[in-house]
C-alpha cells in the first residue's frame, strides 16, 4: 500500500495549482480569472473523520515462516461541505509497549460531503501488533460541490460500485473478486476500488484493492473491475465485504496544501 501512496504523492486533484498561501484551499474562482479563495482548517478532523477501523494478527503463513502479518481496515468519511481533493492516510501500528511494528499508506483522490471510503489490506510487521494508529497526513484541496474552486474535469460524482459482498476463509490469504463500476461522470475514467473485509461481529480485518492495468469505463457506462481481498479469516467462516471507488483524477500536486502533517 505504501506504493499507491508514492504513485499519488503527484497526484489528486481536479484543477490547476493552488495559488493561495500555506493552510488554504487555494484555486481561482470559477471563471478562472478571480481572485484566490484561501479556507485555513486548524486540524483534519474538520474535514475528514476516522469513522472505524480494526486489525488482526496473523500467524506465518506456513511452518518455517518467521513473517509477522497483519489484517487492517479503516473507513473515513468526509465530514465537512466541501469536496476534500488528495487526501493521504498513514497507518501505524505499535506492539504493547508502543514500539512501531509497521506502517502502511494511501490516498483518495476525490471525496464527496458525507461520502465514505475505506481501506483494507494484509501488512507485514515485525512483530504482533496491539495498537493500530490512523491519521490523515494531506488534504490537498478543497472545493465546493459544483466546483467554483479547482475547476474540475467533470461535474463531481459518487462512483457506484456493486460486487461479491461475501468472502470465504480459507487457504491461502488472497481472492479474486469482480465487480461492477458504474461511471457516474461524464467523463471517461480509469477508477481503483478498494475494500475492506468485517468478521461475523462485524469488526475491520482485512481488506484490498483492485491490481494490475486499471480499465477506463466511458461516460455512463460501467464495467468490471477485479480487487484483490483479503481472505484470512478463520476456515470455513465467512466475511462480509465493502467496496470503495475512487475516480482516480490526477493533477500537480499543490506545494501549499489545506492540511499537512508528515
Amino acid at each position: 500500500m505504501v506504493a499507491v501512496l508514492a504513485a499519488l504523492a503527484v497526484a489528486s486533484g481536479c484543477g490547476a495549482e493552488s495559488t493561495a498561501g500555506s493552510g488554504s484551499s487555494g484555486g481561482g474562482s470559477g471563471d478562472g480569472d478571480g481572485e484566490a479563495t484561501a479556507e485555513t482548517i486548524s486540524s483534519a478532523d474538520e474535514v475528514i473523520k476516522i469513522v472505524d477501523q480494526g486489525f488482526r494478527n496473523h500467524e506465518p503463513p506456513a511452518p518455517g515462516m518467521v513473517e509477522l502479518y497483519v489484517g487492517y481496515g479503516y473507513v473515513v468519511e468526509n465530514v465537512s461541505d466541501k469536496v476534500a481533493i488528495g487526501v493521504q492516510f498513514q497507518v501505524d501500528f505499535s506492539d504493547e509497549a508502543g514500539k512501531p511494528v509497521g506502517k502502511s499508506g494511501d490516498a483518495v483522490s476525490v471525496l464527496l460531503p458525507g461520502q465514505k471510503f475505506g481501506v483494507g489490506d494484509l501488512e507485514n510487521v515485525e512483530g504482533e501488533a496491539a495498537e493500530m494508529a490512523v491519521r490523515v497526513t494531506m488534504i490537498t484541496h478543497l472545493d465546493t460541490p459544483d466546483g467554483q474552486l479547482r475547476k474540475p474535469k467533470a461535474d463531481y460524482a459518487e462512483l457506484t460500485t456493486t460486487g461479491p459482498e461475501t468472502v470465504s476463509g480459507g487457504s491461502g490469504d488472497r481472492r479474486k473478486a469482480t465487480v461492477e463500476v458504474a461511471n457516474t461522470y461524464d467523463i471517461p475514467v480509469k477508477p481503483r476500488v478498494t475494500a475492506v473485509v468485517r468478521d461475523a461481529q462485524g469488526a475491520l480485518i482485512g481488506g484490498g484493492a483492485s491490481f494490475g492495468e486499471r480499465q477506463e469505463i466511458a461516460a455512463g457506462d460501467s464495467g468490471p473491475v477485479e480487487v484483490s481481498v483479503d481472505t484470512r479469516i478463520d476456515d470455513g467462516a465467512t466475511g462480509a465485504v465493502e467496496y470503495f471507488t475512487d475516480p482516480q483524477f490526477t493533477a500537480p500536486l499543490t506545494k501549499n496544501p489545506v492540511w499537512q502533517d508528515l
